[in-house]
């Protein structure tokens, strides 16, 4: 950026197949930059633990090739958003390209120079990446009094080019769980702290449905046979509903002096079932980290919840994310969609 012309980026995990980019640069700056990648899976953080053991022993310079000139141009039309927030246009940054699909985004990790994280820069890649960055920061700002603390800072959102941006404070240094504790329950409880927002799911599951109709291929009688047996679970039975992450899951988390911290609110909403979050999470960490899978209902959930209830939510969720997944039509679907199968598989047949 203007004053530091002279910082290169260099690819990772290979030049021929970036996914991040990292300043060539030693000390708090390199080590800091790498925080835009924060694995989860065991072979992932084995990788990350050798290359920065790596780096601390041979420098960035020597082990980080193929380099470019860090000045980027989607990041360089917005010098004057970035100055204007942060005082300064001496500022660097590492690059997370975002996972390939519909919604697809570039995230910035913003520092100064001397490694110091001063926020996130995200930017749309398609329109419909910018209709969630848009709802994110509709969600931040609605969410920002009840939930202040817990959720990122939205520090300016605009357009650049007919695509949308959002930058957010970082928030904590410390990478959130990947066990369901108490953090995860006494957030979502302060995320929902209304008991009163109890109604029938018919119009949940007729939207589902909805979704349903129209649809083609050898699955649709599966995904449709699964909805007829959460419908007859939830028949009569009141569902908590409230507002949604949407995407819940321990690299969507941090920990610090609040508790958790909550970020990436793209796929926030104010009117789905509470229970969503959590079951996302067990899945989402049974499916990605090989985490057990138990369909029962976690110990310490914080609030009672019938079996008929549970495990009717339990697969109109499956169902749903499963529609959400193929039409964000993202590298991993089969293995994601897969699993979601399975889990019905358990439950339904």
């Amino acid at each position: 950026m203007a004053g530091n012309d002279k910082l290169l980026l260099a690819p990772l995990p290979t030049p021929g197949n970036p996914r991040w980019w990292v300043p060539v640069s030693h000390g708090r700056m390199l080590s800091n930059s790498l925080d835009v990648y924060v694995p989860y899976a065991r072979l992932g953080r084995l990788t990350k633990a050798i290359f920065v053991e790596s780096l601390s022993r041979w420098g960035g310079a020597a082990l980080l090739p193929g380099k470019k000139p860090a000045v980027d141009f989607a990041v360089s039309r917005l010098e004057a958003v970035l100055e204007g927030v942060f005082g300064t246009r001496n500022l660097a940054f590492s690059v997370s390209a975002g996972c390939p699909g519909r919604f697809q985004k570039t995230t910035y990790q913003i520092m100064r120079l001397d490694g110091e994280i001063l926020g996130y820069l995200k930017i749309a890649n398609s329109e419909g990446a910018c209709e969630r960055i848009r709802n994110e920061a509709v969600t931040l700002r609605r969410l920002r009094e009840r939930c202040g603390g817990t959720i990122p800072e939205l520090l300016h959102e605009g357009e650049e080019c007919g695509m949308a941006f959002l930058l957010t404070e970082p928030g904590p240094n410390c990478a959130g769980p990947a066990d369901l504790d108490r953090r995860h329950f006494e957030f979502l409880e302060r995320l929902n702290p209304e008991e009163d927002r109890n109604r029938f799911a018919d119009s949940l599951l007729a939207q589902l449905e909805g979704r349903l109709i129209g649809g083609e291929g050898a699955d649709l009688d599966f995904w449709s046979g699964c909805l007829d047996w959460a419908t007859k679970k939830l028949r009569g039975v009141q569902v908590r509903f409230g507002w949604s992450h949407g995407d819940f899951a321990p690299w969507n988390t941090k920990v610090g002096e609040n508790g958790l911290f909550v970020f990436d609110w793209e796929r926030g909403t104010e009117d789905a079932p509470v229970l969503w979050d959590v079951m996302h999470f067990m899945v989402q960490t049974a499916s990605s980290l090989g985490k057990p899978w138990r369909p029962e209902p976690p110990s310490g959930l914080g609030h009672d919840v019938s079996d008929e209830a549970w495990y009717g939510l339990l697969a109109a969720y499956c169902v749903n994310s499963a529609m959400d997944l193929s039409a964000e039509n993202s590298p991993d679907i089969e293995r994601a969609v897969g699993f979601r199968r399975r889990v019905l598989k358990g439950l339904c047949i």
